[in-house]
């Protein structure tokens, strides 16, 4: 190869070949964004229409100038035909402009122009570019005619259709984000539409490469790869992902075969005090109670490829313990078996169900049995031993608790409650059950009485229980009076209603009598 052919070969490599290369890694990644969103696609093949007219200007400065003329009627003439199209669709679709279009219209009105490549196919003739090339040194340089200068001229015209589309656009949007990007777009545009102006117009002869206007397609690259980057604009599902991946309060892990954490969200970091790229296992954190039942089932779903819904497991983080529900999912990375798991923190849910069940049941200021759960109880009671139930209820009302709140306010009222139903759940014990049934009355279910003088010395063992201990705080002394009285089943009443309305008879005898004692009804 003799010096002269050197620049001949490697000029339009680097003219041409390696505009369209950068230009096509730049389609290929916008592709890959989102390969199934409209914008994506648009904006990946206009990209690649400008790739096209790089390889079509390297190919016909390699060929002999008569070839020169084919090359742009049938392929750089229709491809710059077709770039307006695209670029027009492009724009509307992302500014939303298409919202406001008829459906019968869109999208086929962008590509109107299509039809001049139609003509061009079957006529032979480009009626858009100049058909005739002079060699002029290393180039083979098209005659500035009226077809040149028409084509050039609409293609202006067109892009100056881009700047209103988008201006009009940013005077609409919402959002300083939106706002920032068509800003951007607006600068690529004119800075295009200058460009094409200055090199599409105007004659350098032989001291550029023809069609110097083409490079316009290299800037709007350049703006747009900027817009990718800055404002993350024609997003990447995947980034959206690893956005929600990195910021959902949720704890999120991966985990291989073993069970160790390959990746880990910031909940996930944060709880279990782990990195990426450590030799954690999960297993390690499950309390010893859950351990069995959870390998289990996570080494079952691994194999049979399966998901696993809403198990709730115990986790050890050594300061503090967490109830956690998991669900998780079968994945395959780089041709690897995983396992995704999203874990939720119901702690705080599980305390308050807890909550809820216990107050459904309990009086909230004495921590006693209520008067729901003490009649499902004697309900039950009744139902399981039937015609050999024999136990006994007692019934106690505080003597002159009005006297008590009105006296020492209702801070102490509740206090002298609370000292009351101490003593009454340690009378008790663990043998029956205890209960507050409202204001100053306290009930009592004692599971066994086998006589009368069994049942009365139990009542007096309330009564003195409560009297022989009277509240004290600081100097203030109140002593605990009350009025008692008991029934036993089946003597006094077969069902609820009549033991406790035996109960209370019993215990208006008390009171119509003087008040602070008990009493039983003899059976």
């Amino acid at each position: 190869m003799s010096p002269l052919s050197i620049p001949v070969v490697l000029i339009p490599m680097f003219a041409y070949l390696l505009p369209a290369f950068i230009l096509f890694y730049l389609a290929i990644d916008v592709f890959l964004r989102n390969r199934q969103k409209t914008e994506h696609r648009l904006s990946a093949l206009i990209i690649l229409s400008y790739v096209l007219l790089f390889i079509e200007e390297y190919i016909r400065h390699m060929v002999p100038i008569e070839y020169s003329s084919i090359l742009v009627t049938y392929w750089f003439g229709n491809v710059g035909v077709l770039i307006p199209s695209l670029g027009l669709h492009f724009l509307v679709k992302v500014t939303k402009l298409n919202q406001k279009l008829p459906a019968r219209l869109y999208p086929w009105i962008f590509y109107l122009p299509a039809i001049l490549v139609f003509l061009t196919i079957f006529s032979g003739e480009n009626i858009v570019n100049s058909q005739e090339f002079v060699q002029k040194g290393l180039w083979k340089v098209p005659v500035f005619n009226t077809s040149y200068y028409s084509s050039v001229f609409v293609g202006c015209l067109f892009i100056f259709m881009y700047v209103i589309i988008l201006w009009k656009a940013k005077r609409y949007a919402i959002s300083n984000a939106q706002i920032s990007v068509l800003r951007l777009l607006i600068r690529a545009v004119v800075l295009v539409w200058g460009w094409t102006v200055v090199f599409g117009f105007i004659n350098f002869d032989s001291s550029l490469p023809p069609h110097p206007y083409i490079y316009g397609g290299i800037i709007w690259g350049i703006f747009l790869r900027r817009s990718m980057i800055k404002y993350d604009f024609l997003s990447s599902p995947y980034q959206r992902f690893e956005k929600l991946f990195n910021i959902n309060p949720l704890m999120i892990l991966l985990l291989d075969e073993q069970g160790r954490i390959k990746e880990a969200n910031p909940s996930a970091k944060s709880l279990l005090k782990v990195s990426n790229n450590t030799n954690f296992v999960f297993h390690e954190f499950i309390q010893k109670e859950n351990l069995k039942e959870w390998k289990a089932v996570f080494y079952t779903s691994l194999r049979l490829e399966r998901s696993m819904e809403k198990m709730e497991l115990q986790l050890d983080l050594h300061t503090e313990n967490k109830v956690v529900e998991v669900n998780g999912d079968y994945v395959v990375i780089d041709q690897i078996p995983h396992y995704m798991l999203i874990i939720r923190d119901i702690t705080l849910d599980k305390l308050n169900d807890e909550k809820i069940r216990f107050l459904a049941y309990h009086d909230p200021l004495t921590q006693l049995s209520n008067r729901r759960y003490f009649k499902e109880k004697i309900e039950q009671v009744l139902g399981e031993t039937a015609e050999k139930s024999q136990f006994g209820i007692v019934l106690i009302d505080l003597d002159h608790f009005k006297y008590v709140n009105d006296q020492y306010g209702h801070q102490i009222g509740d206090e002298f409650l609370q000292h009351t139903a101490k003593l009454l759940k340690e009378i008790v014990s663990s043998q029956g059950v205890a209960a507050r049934l409202g204001g100053d009355e306290f009930i009592i279910y004692i599971p066994s009485i086998k006589s009368y003088e069994e049942a009365n010395s139990y009542a007096r063992l309330v009564w003195d229980g409560l009297e022989s201990h009277p509240f004290q705080k600081g100097s203030l002394y109140v002593p605990v009076r009350a009025s008692v009285g008991m029934s036993v089943s089946p003597y006094h009443g077969r069902d609820y209603d009549a033991l406790l309305n035996h109960a209370d008879k019993a215990m208006y005898e008390v009171k119509n009598s003087g008040r602070n004692s008990y009493y039983i009804q003899n059976y």
